[in-house]
Formats: C-alpha cells, structure tokens, sequence
C-alpha cells in the first residue's frame, strides 16, 4: 500500500490492467487518481472496511423504500437546489 498517497495511474493503464488494479484495491486497500491527458478526473478507492454488509445494504436502498418524510425532505432539497441555481444564471 502506497503510505504516502493515492497511486497515480494513466485511463490506458487501467483500462489495460483493470482487474489487477481492482484485486489491488480490495486485498491491499490502496487508492488509485486516474488521470487522462494529463488531468486528473478520477479517484477510486476501496470501501471503508469500518462499513459492514448492513450499512452498504442500507446505502443502497432506492429512495422510494425510504420514508415518506425522508423522500419529502429530499425531494424539496432538490426542489431547492435547482430554483437557486436557475436563479443564479
């Protein structure tokens, strides 16, 4: 594991050598920049291993399993959100 930072990695190696880079991940816990041209437009790195199975499941519910509060609260949070970027341009 790279103690110091997240590896940096080119598009084409990751897309060449994906599987590795993934077997990386999960068995050494390392995180990979992925750049393109140059530019950095990609991080990944593993789950924290503090999450267990549940808490992922819970992660991925689909909002409409949700509470009708919650979905509410975060429909009008949404709502919001693009009133005031529309309002900004």
């Amino acid at each position: 594991m790279n103690e110091i930072g997240p590896t940096i990695v080119t598009e084409e190696e990751m897309e060449r050598n994906f599987l590795a880079y993934i077997d990386r991940i999960e068995l050494r816990s390392e995180h990979f920049v992925v750049t393109r041209n140059g530019n950095p437009f990609a991080e990944i790195v593993p789950v924290a291993k503090s999450l267990k199975h549940s808490e992922l499941a819970r992660i991925n519910e689909p909002l409409s399993d949700s509470s009708p509060a919650l979905t509410e609260l975060l429909t009008d949070d949404a709502d919001k959100t693009f009133r005031d970027k529309s309002e900004a341009l």
